[in-house]
C-alpha cells in the first residue's frame, strides 16, 4: 500500500492511492481513509483509487453478493468522506449492484466531487473474458458474473478541469489526463471521445487487476 502525488505544471496536485484491498470493507476503507488524507495534506485535490478499491472477494459470486447501489452504505461513506475532506475522488472500479440480476454486478467507475455529490459514473464496456491457465493463470470470463455498460463515459467540469470516469480527462493548459480502466485500454473509441476536446499532450494512467505472475503489464497501449 501506499500513497503518492504529483503536482503537474500550472495544475493542482493529484493524488495516486494504491491498495491491495482484501474482502474486509470497512478495513479497506480505514485503509483508503488515512491514504487520501494523506494526498489531501499535501495538496491534492483529487485522488484516484484503483479497481476493487472498496473490496476484493474471493470469488465472483461473493463479490456480486457484496455488490450496493450507488446509493447504499458503502459509497455513501465515500461520499461523505470526499466531503469532509474537500476533495474529489475517482474510485475505479465499485461493485453496482443490479437489482434485476442479483448474480451479476457492473464494474462501475464512480467521480465524486468535493461536496460528496456523484457527478459521473461510468459502467464498464469492455469485459475481460480469456483465458489464462498457460500464463499460470485462471480461465476468466468476466461477463459471466459482469453485465457490460451501455454508454460511453460522460466529462463532468471539475475545478482541475474536465473529467470522465474510465476516461477521466483533465484539460488544462498544455497536458491532458486521461485514466483508463483495466481492459477498457484496448478500445481506442473511449480515447477518441476525447479528441473533439482539443489536446494532444496526455498522461495515462491504468487501472487493472493481475491474475498470474507474468501478466502485470497487461497490452502495451498504441
Amino acid at each position: 500500500m501506499y500513497a503518492n502525488h504529483f503536482r503537474p505544471k500550472k495544475n493542482p496536485s493529484i493524488g495516486v492511492v494504491q491498495i491491495c484491498s482484501s474482502d474486509n470493507i470497512e478495513d479497506n476503507y480505514n485503509k483508503i481513509k488515512y491514504f487520501v488524507n494523506d494526498c489531501v495534506e499535501k495538496g491534492a485535490k483529487l485522488v484516484c483509487l484503483p479497481e476493487n478499491f472498496a473490496s476484493m472477494s474471493s470469488s465472483s459470486l461473493a463479490s456480486s453478493q457484496i455488490a450496493e447501489p450507488l446509493d447504499g452504505p458503502i459509497m455513501t461513506k465515500y461520499s461523505s468522506l470526499a466531503k469532509e475532506l474537500k476533495v474529489w475522488l475517482s474510485l475505479g472500479g465499485f461493485q453496482e449492484k443490479i437489482d434485476a440480476n442479483p448474480l451479476k454486478r457492473y464494474n462501475t467507475h464512480v467521480i465524486i466531487n468535493d461536496e460528496g455529490q456523484i457527478v459521473s459514473a461510468y459502467r464498464k464496456l469492455h469485459l475481460f473474458d480469456i483465458d489464462l491457465s498457460k500464463a499460470g493463470g485462471v480461465a476468466l470470463s468476466e461477463s459471466e458474473f459482469v453485465e457490460k455498460g451501455m454508454d460511453m463515459p460522460e466529462i463532468v467540469d471539475s475545478p482541475l478541469g474536465k473529467l470522465g470516469p474510465t476516461i477521466v480527462s483533465f484539460f488544462c493548459d498544455i497536458v491532458s489526463y486521461d485514466f483508463i480502466q483495466c481492459y477498457d485500454v484496448r478500445f481506442p473509441e473511449l480515447y477518441r471521445k476525447c479528441i473533439p476536446l482539443g489536446n494532444t499532450n496526455e498522461m495515462q494512467s491504468y487501472r487493472k487487476s493481475s491474475l498470474c505472475s507474468g501478466f502485470g503489464l497487461n497490452w502495451p497501449a498504441q
